[in-house]
């Protein structure tokens, strides 16, 4: 699972401490990393859980951000938080 992911974890850490920024940016950031490393794979299995990855990075954004999925509205989303909207919902 990614969120236990130690590599994916200090990747985010990593990026709040050097770059000194937000912790939503920070995880916008990777999981864009980590999508765009995964769309290059040849391996179709693996290329599919680019999915997975995303929805991983939706929901802790949306749990950072303090947005319930029963209130998820993706432009209140996208007002409050503009790494989501550029770096996980652009292709």
């Amino acid at each position: 699972m990614v969120l236990e992911d130690s590599i994916f974890i200090d990747e985010i850490k990593s990026k709040i401490e050097s770059e000194l920024i937000t912790v939503d940016n920070a995880v916008s950031q990777t999981v864009r990393s980590y999508l765009d490393q995964f769309s290059s794979i040849e391996d179709e299995y693996l290329k599919e859980r680019t999915s997975d990855i995303k929805d991983v990075g939706e929901r802790l954004i949306k749990d950072i951000l303090g947005i319930s999925a029963d209130d998820f509205e993706i432009e209140r989303l996208q007002r409050r938080c503009w790494f989501f909207r550029f770096y996980l919902i652009s292709p």
